[in-house]
């Protein structure tokens, strides 16, 4: 389960970062673009925790939605000021930090608790 939440995270920052440059691309408002980023990023790890049958991750208190809107919000601030790719893989590596700290915080508190 473990790794599968790692690469959600993957998908987290990957699929924010598409849904708000496609957005861009559709000349569309900063604030929207953020928001369809966010709704891209989290109904792929939605639809994984349905066919997984546990609660999705979103309706947690684990940050999931917040680092999405984060990072595309990021994003979407540096983009002018700042080489494309560099904003991207900058934005994608704190998105993906970010969830990873969180993931292994929910690890450690489960642990704790057995």
């Amino acid at each position: 389960m473990r790794l599968l939440m790692q690469l959600d995270a993957v998908g987290l920052a990957l699929f924010t970062l598409v849904g708000v440059r496609v957005a861009q691309q559709m000349e569309t408002h900063a604030a929207i673009a953020v928001v369809i980023g966010c709704i891209t990023g989290t109904v792929g790890g939605m639809i994984r925790d349905v066919l997984c049958n546990v609660t999705p991750s979103v309706l947690k208190e684990d940050l999931y939605a917040t680092i999405s809107l984060a990072g595309g919000a990021i994003y979407v601030l540096a983009f002018p000021y700042v080489r494309e790719d560099f904003a991207l893989a900058g934005c994608f590596l704190l998105m993906l930090l970010a969830r990873l700290i969180v993931i292994a915080r929910i690890d450690m508190s489960a642990a704790a608790e057995e």
